[in-house]
């Protein structure tokens, strides 16, 4: 199979074939026609939008608008009003902590996460639960890494305010039942939180055929460029809120005593927009659409079936998370020995991880790399939940060198490339510890001759 999308549309890529970028997890390469709409509107409609009487100004608030209208269309949004523009995941789920929950949520009251929490999933709602005294419960995982349900369910209460989940694994690549995670949740008056960061990029997307009341997601992970994201809500939700932040566009009277509130979306927009950022996230919309987001789904699934086969081959290599015939995203976690890898994303446009201190073979290879603090392991406990008991992951300090990667390959070639690599790391590893050995017993033996000639002597 052919790769998914021609790396000519990616100017970055394009300009060094023999670069195999493997980082898209964390965010993805941008296409040129992104580039170019960015482009064409600092050129041609650059303004303050929604404030000025004048051309200019007008063009830019429809872009901006016209922007909103593009992305609730590809998110499945039938009131675009109700998609907030934010920085990206993170800034969209500590809105609805702070702003929702500071509003909703009370002493006594609980708080439900998963064991499989992105830190921007999981910290606002420790540290609402610690400010409000509300209980903080974090619902465990199956053997497959999706929420266990039966009991998520039994967890639940009347005292429940809030469950929030994230649709994708960041770590393992399963996918969880946002429909019926919805239903617990309304079944006790709680709201659902969704985190569609990794979901956003390779799946079709109906935000209102999810049941979620609120669901964030970042336009850098999409092919969009960084510094923009959305958040989508119930309309009821985010009109009875007060706001995140003030200033700017989003009052609508100021008196010296008292301020009103614009209507929405412009009520949790303060300040002055990122145009270009909302501009860039619809044409990566439409570029995504023109792929295909099922054609992106069908092929992450080829890719982590392939992927998971080459990793099998290897000697010593344990492959974590859901089989490959299950609904699955393309996350692929794995160790061998020691050295915990996170293929992450092995679908469209995805990621791997940095830095080895010794070697460096992906290096050597022309593959981008980095080390990663996986951001849904921050606790041992959580970390058994994930990868399970007999399994731990530790953190940088408690590593001594031990190298955790996450990868994430673009089409077949850069999955075999880097099963290539980790099998020539292997050997490395091995010839290294080989020749450690001999070393060592050189040594003990002019040791021991030294010592006699010290006896002799």
């Amino acid at each position: 199979m052919s790769a998914l999308a021609p790396r000519q549309d990616f100017p970055l890529l394009a300009g060094d074939p023999r670069l195999v970028y493997l980082d898209s997890a964390a965010t993805s390469q941008k296409p040129g026609v992104v580039l170019d709409a960015m482009r064409e509107y600092y050129e041609h409609d650059n303004a303050n939008p929604h404030r000025g009487a004048y051309a200019l100004s007008a063009r830019a608030t429809e872009r901006y608008h016209d922007a909103r209208v593009r992305l609730a269309h590809f998110f499945g949004v039938s009131d675009a009003a109700c998609l907030l523009f934010t920085r990206g995941t993170t800034e969209s789920l500590n809105l609805v902590a702070y702003a929702w929950g500071r509003h909703a949520v009370r002493a006594g009251d609980e708080i439900v996460v998963t064991g499989a929490e992105h830190h921007a999933n999981f910290v606002p709602w420790q540290q609402l639960a610690h400010e409000r005294g509300a209980a903080f419960r974090i619902a465990p995982l199956n053997a497959t890494g999706t929420v266990d349900l039966i009991q998520l369910r039994s967890m639940v209460s009347s005292r429940t305010r809030v469950i929030a989940f994230p649709h994708v694994s960041n770590v393992l690549g399963s996918m969880n039942d946002v429909p019926e995670i919805a239903r617990i949740a309304h079944e006790v008056g709680a709201i659902a939180v969704c985190d569609g960061a990794q979901s956003a990029p390779h799946l079709p997307v109906r935000f209102d055929e999810l049941g979620v009341d609120f669901y964030a997601a970042s336009g850098h992970k999409m092919c969009g460029p960084m510094g923009i994201g959305v958040l989508i809500g119930r309309r009821a939700l985010l009109e009875e809120m007060p706001p995140f932040m003030t200033g700017g566009d989003m009052i609508r009277s100021v008196g010296d005593d008292r301020t009103t509130w614009n209507d929405l979306p412009h009520k949790f927009e303060a300040g002055t927009p990122n145009v270009s950022g909302a501009v860039g996230m619809a044409a990566a919309a439409d570029y995504l659409d023109s792929l295909g987001m099922q054609r992106v789904r069908d092929h992450e699934r080829a890719l982590v079936r392939y992927a998971c086969e080459r990793l099998a081959a290897l000697d010593g290599l344990r492959i974590y998370g859901p089989d490959p015939s299950c609904e699955r995203s393309g996350v692929v976690s794995f160790t061998l020995g020691e050295i915990h890898f996170f293929l992450r994303d092995a679908g469209a446009f995805e990621s791997f991880r940095r830095q080895f201190d010794a070697a460096r073979p992906a290096q050597l290879v022309g593959i981008a790399e980095r080390i990663q603090h996986q951001r849904a392991a921050g606790r041992n406990d959580r970390r058994k939940m994930l990868l399970g008991p007999d399994h731990h992951l530790r953190d940088r300090d408690e590593t001594r060198g031990r190298e955790r990667l996450a990868q994430q390959c673009v089409d077949f070639f850069a999955v075999t490339r880097w099963c290539e690599v980790i099998r020539r790391f292997k050997e490395q590893r091995r010839d290294l510890r080989r020749r450690n050995e001999r070393l060592n017993v050189d040594r003990l033996r002019r040791l021991d001759v030294g010592a006699t000639e010290v006896l002799v002597g």
